[in-house]
């Protein structure tokens, strides 16, 4: 594989981008949809739509960051275009680490028979506390993403030059403490949130089976239907976040502009798109909805 070949690689992360533009919008339309039609999203259902949108601006700064890319290096000395890019896509990968961590904090109390304790109380509270919380983490992405932006872009236009080798001698400086503080605050916390609370799910859930089976009358019949398609859909997004916290830590990216970066940024750009599929499956509503769709276009 040649230098020719890094063309037809952005061409495939903005076509990743925008695939993950349309799946998390369709999950947003969907639940607006049913919103409109007169009862309240639960709390579930609120948490995926805040997690939708996050996907949406995340794949959406994708987009424009490979187009400035593909215009020229020089379109990324206008400082606000670095603000902007440098803003929401931190704002992105931090929100959509708080908002999952969330959804399997959600999962982990629904599925638990919670009935005293601090955690009992939490539970009982759900319905007024999600709304709450997806502020708090907005309020919380974006206020790392600001401090975030202003760090990075001072530290990059202070070493920007249009010289290939400047540029290459901003990308091998020692990573800023501020910046890998933040990094690991917004990521590091939320993946161990969602990591816990999947193992012990899981774990639960086995041994939940093990008792049922055990205390299984002859001819009856096991339901664990709900508590399969939760764990199931907590250990996709465990998964996908063992990736993704790997890519925005920056273990993973290697350097620059080379080939090897843009395969590893495709797996990137994919992340919208993946979590977007997670969530539909793991949703009988949004699934229904997609089937619905497809029956649709079938019928004209």
């Amino acid at each position: 594989m040649t230098w020719e070949a890094i063309p037809i690689l952005q061409v495939i992360c903005i076509g990743s981008s925008m695939i993950g533009l349309v799946s998390s919008g369709f999950i947003m339309s969907v639940n607006c949809w049913y919103r409109l039609k007169g009862p309240i999203l639960n709390p579930c259902d609120q948490l995926i739509v805040a997690l939708a949108f996050s996907s949406i601006s995340f794949s959406g700064t994708n987009c424009v960051y490979i187009l400035l890319l593909i215009l020229g290096p020089k379109t990324f000395s206008a400082v606000y275009t670095l603000y902007f890019l440098a803003f929401f896509s931190s704002y992105a990968i931090y929100s959509g680490f708080w908002l999952s961590g969330c959804l399997c904090l959600f999962f982990f109390l629904k599925l638990n028979n919670l009935n005293h304790g601090f955690l009992a109380r939490i539970k009982m509270k759900t319905g007024t506390l999600v709304p709450r919380l997806i502020l708090a983490v907005q309020f919380i992405s974006i206020s790392n993403a600001l401090i975030y932006t202003y760090r990075y872009c001072d530290l990059y236009l202070s070493n920007f030059t249009d010289s290939r080798a400047d540029r290459q001698k901003f990308d091998d400086t020692k990573p800023d403490v501020l910046i890998i503080t933040l990094q690991s605050f917004n990521c590091f916390i939320p993946f161990l949130l969602i990591t816990v609370t999947t193992i012990y799910i899981i774990v639960s859930l086995c041994k939940h089976a093990h008792r049922m089976h055990r205390n299984l009358e002859p001819g009856g019949v096991i339901n664990l239907k709900a508590h399969q398609r939760a764990s199931c859909t907590m250990t996709c997004i465990l998964v996908l976040y063992i990736v993704v916290f790997a890519l925005a830590m920056g273990f993973a990216f290697p350097d620059h502009f080379t080939i090897l970066y843009w395969v590893y940024y495709i797996v990137f750009c994919s992340y919208a798109f993946v979590q977007s599929v997670i969530l539909i499956k793991g949703n009988s509503k949004l699934l229904q909805s997609l089937k619905m769709l497809f029956k649709g276009k079938n019928l004209h």
